[in-house]
């Protein structure tokens, strides 16, 4: 039996507003690749050309992977050539020598100081971008579209980490990209339908680890359909909501976020698995207070429960509903009394 309650779906509690620019001067690496996505983006927006994202770690790579990319391919020169022309480079570089540019010295002067500073918010932000992705293992290659938007991971092998094939597989995404940004075309043309229908395409072709950068859409995809009409918006209360609740928990306001939820859930404008969801998150961020209620706690996974009880995430909520009603036997107990 699952003890603890665990996140139903991937994606939940994540902010989705995690970029800002740090500085008006360009933030360019030893490689000539920006460190910063914000200043990554609007180069891309300006030049028309999608952005190639670069994660890489020299330390803990058995076989050198990520040293050996930078040194035989990002550093040649027909590879700067093809970027030059098709992509603009954004590199996510957490090797230590980089990590220590983020440290302050008190001796140093107030621009070094101001630096470190710079250099510590463009790692903080990195970092959380390649926890959304899912990024497992360097180097890992994305893709994004001139808006930011995400195109695709880079399959490869290490066969693949030359020159001439590396670049005819990224060739080979700018097809993704092309597709990709039709569909964020199509979701400002056409009838509401037609519009709701390309919102609905993009966050299907998207992966999970991608999905958070779509923020936009899920607001777009509300305002076109306020009372879900057509059945197809509930998903999209459910991204928003979770989108707040995921602002206020950052924030420790624990009773805000949960309140999120249960106002979405209680909007009647979503469909049963997603006011399921809502209920199921609340409980989820009740149960990690230190003044937990059990009550309350149980209410919530009751309510989960009951809103959609063939879903497929039901017989876990059950699990639960069981295991804390004989935790909290004797707080119930008196309770009900």
């Amino acid at each position: 039996m699952n003890k603890k309650l665990t996140i139903l779906l991937a994606g939940c509690l994540l902010i989705s507003s995690i970029f800002t620019g740090c500085s008006k001067k360009a933030a360019k690496d030893e490689t000539n690749c920006y460190i910063s996505l914000e200043q990554a983006k609007n180069a891309a927006k300006k030049q028309k050309k999608p952005v190639l994202v670069m994660i890489t770690q020299e330390e803990g790579e058995q076989n050198g992977g990520s040293q050996y990319f930078v040194e035989h391919i990002l550093l040649n020169k027909k590879f700067s050539e093809y970027c030059e022309k098709n992509y603009i480079q954004y590199r996510l570089d957490f090797s230590t020598k980089n990590i220590q540019k983020s440290a302050i010295n008190e001796s140093a002067s107030e621009e070094e100081q101001l630096a470190a500073r710079e250099y510590a918010d463009y790692l903080q932000q990195g970092f959380q971008f390649a926890r959304y992705l899912g990024v497992s293992y360097t180097p890992a290659f994305y893709i994004l579209t001139k808006d930011g938007y995400y195109v695709a991971e880079v399959e490869y092998t290490e066969d693949n980490l030359n020159v001439e094939l590396f670049t005819e597989i990224l060739t080979d995404y700018l097809k993704q990209v092309d597709y990709i940004e039709s569909l964020v075309k199509a979701t400002s043309r056409g009838t509401t339908e037609e519009r709701l229908a390309a919102i609905d395409s993009l966050y299907t072709v998207t992966p999970t680890g991608g999905k958070f950068i779509l923020s936009d859409f899920a607001h777009k995809a509300v305002k076109l359909d306020p009372e879900n009409k057509s059945g197809l918006v509930g998903k999209y209360y459910f991204i928003i909501a979770d989108e707040k609740a995921s602002q206020l928990y950052s924030e420790q306001d624990e009773a805000g976020a949960i309140q999120a939820y249960i106002d979405a859930a209680e909007s009647g404008k979503m469909e049963p698995v997603y006011v399921q969801q809502c209920y199921y998150m609340a409980a989820w961020i009740l149960e990690a207070r230190s003044s937990m209620d059990s009550n309350q706690l149980v209410e919530y996974l009751e309510k989960a429960y009951n809103a959609a009880p063939d879903s497929e995430y039901a017989e876990n909520i059950l699990e639960s509903i069981e295991y804390y009603k004989t935790q909290f036997k004797s707080e119930l107990m008196e309770s009900n009394e």
